[in-house]
């Protein structure tokens, strides 16, 4: 699998907020979501978003905790 920016899979900014990433994977996920959309191809988008949403939470739930 191929490196892919979390950020620019959510369409965020580097160093974006932990409102600004959630906001931008809700209305991803709503938009993607295989329940609304049944192709495999919103499937795979559905689980590539959640993936960078994921990856950046946890960093900044990291620097948040190195930050204190």
């Amino acid at each position: 699998m191929a490196y892919e920016d979390p950020y620019a899979a959510l369409g965020v900014q580097k160093g974006a907020s932990r409102k600004e990433v959630q906001k931008a994977f809700r209305e991803l996920a709503f938009k993607h979501h295989p329940d609304k959309d049944p192709s495999l191809e919103a499937a795979q988008r559905f689980q590539r978003i959640s993936r960078a949403a994921t990856t950046i939470l946890k960093e900044v739930r990291s620097f948040a905790t190195v930050a204190i």
